[in-house]
């Protein structure tokens, strides 16, 4: 009975021995899934937690830091999606390709989302301090996003290169779901239709040729220069029926309500306006055909 006991005490100090010595809890830890990660280990101890939170190798697996990368030959880069966010909001991973709700995704979306389930659930995940919001949206991250507008004008106005807008927003620091969130929900809510569409291969000829889908518009250099200048792009389309169709139309309800429940907040309880914003003029939405000639300058300035 002694011997069983000695052994059983040797057997315990020495596992607590191996999950006090950080090197080896990490090389554990490492070994769990993301989910376990975040929602079990971190709740252990103060010092399972204190590990997670320090390791760098433990941060990039909760892509709250970011992966080194080299680029392919070509210039394109191997990206995977947080499988965190992708469980939680399923329509931005999505790869849309058209500008229509059947592959694009609407408002309602937001109401078939996990966080919508119930209001409990809704309130935790729209708090400030909500972990998902500081997670990257893949790894490597995202660091150039392209903003496209489609603008349609009322029945019997002619459509052409002036009707394709295109701006970028660059990330120095990655491309972070809390950013990606309100841009779509902006997109959704106030600047566009009631639909969106998020393309993770600008450069994919489906893609491409979905951007500009009228047959008479043939400015596709343009397009593909705009294209293959940024790492996504979030797509948008904006009409003249849309955006005027009066104050108290079903239309202005709808949106209003979706901003209340949808729009994050800050820490002071206030809408939060915007994505980090850049001074430079390319941040400025321009028709496609402008913003290609100040991309191809800026690169014969550069050479």
């Amino acid at each position: 009975m002694q011997t069983r006991t000695r052994r059983r005490l040797e057997a315990s100090a020495a596992f607590h021995a191996v999950l006090d010595t950080p090197e080896l809890l990490e090389n554990i830890l490492s070994c769990l899934d993301s989910r376990t990660l975040l929602t079990s280990a971190y709740r252990v101890s103060r010092r399972w937690r204190a590990t997670i939170t320090g390791s760098p190798v433990l941060q990039r697996m909760l892509f709250f830091k970011a992966e080194e990368f080299v680029p392919q030959p070509d210039g394109r880069v191997e990206r995977t999606h947080n499988p965190l966010l992708v469980d939680a909001f399923p329509p931005w991973f999505i790869d849309g390709g058209g500008l229509h709700c059947l592959n694009g995704f609407s408002r309602s979306k937001f109401e078939d989302l996990p966080m919508a389930k119930s209001a409990s659930t809704l309130r935790a995940f729209m708090q400030p301090t909500a972990s998902w919001r500081i997670m990257f949206t893949s790894q490597p991250p995202v660091h150039k996003v392209g903003c496209w507008m489609s603008h349609y004008p009322y029945a019997g106005e002619l459509i052409d290169h002036l009707n394709f807008r295109f701006r970028i927003l660059r990330f120095p620091h990655g491309f972070r779901m809390g950013k990606f969130y309100h841009l779509t929900q902006r997109y959704l809510g106030d600047i566009s239709g009631p639909y969106c569409t998020i393309n993770w291969n600008p450069r994919d000829p489906a893609t491409l040729a979905n951007l500009i889908r009228i047959t008479h518009v043939r400015n596709t250099p343009a397009r593909d220069t705009c294209a293959a200048a940024v790492d996504m792009i979030v797509a948008g389309a904006m009409s003249d029926a849309w955006m005027h169709p009066g104050v108290c139309s079903p239309g202005t309800r709808k949106r209003a309500a979706f901003r209340k429940k949808f729009t994050l907040k800050n820490l002071e309880g206030e809408e939060i306006v915007g994505p980090a914003s850049n001074d430079g003029p390319e941040n400025k939405y321009k028709n496609i055909v402008e913003f290609a000639a100040d991309l191809d300058a800026s690169e014969s300035a550069s050479v």
